[in-house]
Order: C-alpha cells, then structure tokens, then sequence
C-alpha cells in the first residue's frame, strides 16, 4: 500500500511501482510457501469434551452421570441438558463414569 500511496502521488514511476509491487508478491508466495510446508504441531488445545466439560460443571457432569447409568435419564434427555448431540453423551461422561467408579470403590473399602 506504501509504494502504491507513493506511485498515486507522483513520488515514483510506474515501472519502479510495478517492479516493487512484483517484487513484494513474490516475497509473500515464498513467505506463505513456508509457513504451508512447516509440519504442524500438536498444539492446537483441548479437544472438545475437555472445554465442554469445563464450561458444565462437575455438579451438572455429576449428576448427568449419575442418572444415565441408573437408568432414569435417557442419553437423549441427557444430551439436551447438557448441550451435546446424543451420540456425545457417552464420550463427554466417560472420564466422569470413571472418576465416580473410583471415588465410590474408595470410599466402601
């Protein structure tokens, strides 16, 4: 933009705007080249059910968890209170099945 401004007021010519503007462009594909053949890394973040978990709540993860595998809330019900699809229900409550079966075999023992 700097060298258009300057070609636009009259402080440079056309042909050294245009050797400048190729010469830029050029310098932005090798640049972008770069960063596209730079192997990615893992650091993208938490996965989705780590940040849905945070956002609910161990009471509200709790206490899905606790009515699902009784029987008296139904994955479906559980997916509307808890903001998922059906079929994530499970996946979102499995570390939660897991602690509880912990806490509860250590606390009868």
């Amino acid at each position: 933009m700097v060298a258009y401004k300057l070609y636009r007021t009259g402080f440079i010519s056309w042909n050294n705007w245009h050797a400048l503007d190729s010469k830029l462009r050029e310098m932005w594909a090798q640049e972008k080249a770069k960063i596209k053949a730079k192997p990615k890394t893992s650091d993208s973040g938490p996965s989705y059910y780590v940040v849905r978990r945070h956002r609910l709540g161990k009471a509200m993860l709790e206490f899905a968890s606790r009515t699902v595998s009784s029987g008296v809330l139904s994955p479906v019900k559980a997916a509307k209170i808890l903001g998922v699809k059906p079929r994530s229900v499970h996946p979102l409550l499995v570390d939660v099945f897991r602690s509880g079966l912990r806490a509860s075999a250590g606390g009868n023992v």
